[in-house]
């Protein structure tokens, strides 16, 4: 779980269990419709998933129930909706569009937003180690390097970003987070094979 400061919480490290992650290949195998002009991505290859599936649905489901992140997100919304419309509770939650990413080098995702209430990002296939990004020339006389990273960015007062080195060590895990949390990918350099990532949001019906 990822803190900045107490209660605030910008994501929480996800490991979707094997049903999930072949459910979500399955998936991918089916896509063929773009979905880049419903994305921020600038990224050739975009392609629209099925979330229909059991497995997949019954995984957020249960990932909502147990998040901290969803807790304390949900209940500031309730107080909300309650200040609104105290004869109301809040609508029910539901997957609702799903994507898969083909990242190829130089490609990247520049810092953006999503719709929903609750978002997700999958590392299915990362082909690269961040000590062979680090030795790219554009990388090597930084101060840090930032090839192929996946990044949180906080706009607080006591604001910095969170860098994650996510490299083929991170296959199978992944971020949950709230839609309106600011992130991007950095472009990668050292592979040229398809970074593949599955990414989501979580609706109010």
């Amino acid at each position: 779980m990822l803190y900045k400061t107490e209660p605030k919480i910008l994501a929480e490290i996800i490991e979707p269990p094997n049903t999930v992650i072949n459910s979500l290949w399955d998936s991918i195998k089916k896509s063929t419709i773009p979905y880049n002009k419903n994305l921020s991505g600038q990224i050739e290859k975009e392609l629209v998933l099925d979330g229909e599936n059991e497995s997949i649905r019954q995984y957020f489901n249960s990932l909502i129930i147990s998040s901290k992140l969803a807790e304390n997100r949900i209940r500031r919304l309730s107080e909300l909706w309650q200040a609104i419309d105290n004869k109301r509770n809040l609508p029910d939650i539901y997957l609702g569009d799903m994507w898969v990413n083909f990242q190829k080098k130089h490609e990247y995702n520049p810092p953006h937003t999503h719709t929903g209430i609750f978002s997700f990002v999958i590392f299915l296939q990362i082909p690269y180690y961040n000590k062979d990004e680090s030795k790219i020339s554009n990388s090597v006389n930084s101060r840090k390097s930032l090839n192929g990273n996946f990044c949180l960015i906080d706009l607080s007062l006591d604001a910095y970003d969170h860098n994650f080195e996510v490299d083929k060590s991170w296959e199978g895990k992944g971020f949950f987070f709230s839609s309106d949390q600011i992130h991007c990918v950095y472009p990668f350099y050292s592979s040229n094979e398809e970074r593949i990532t599955v990414s989501g949001n979580i609706y109010f019906k």
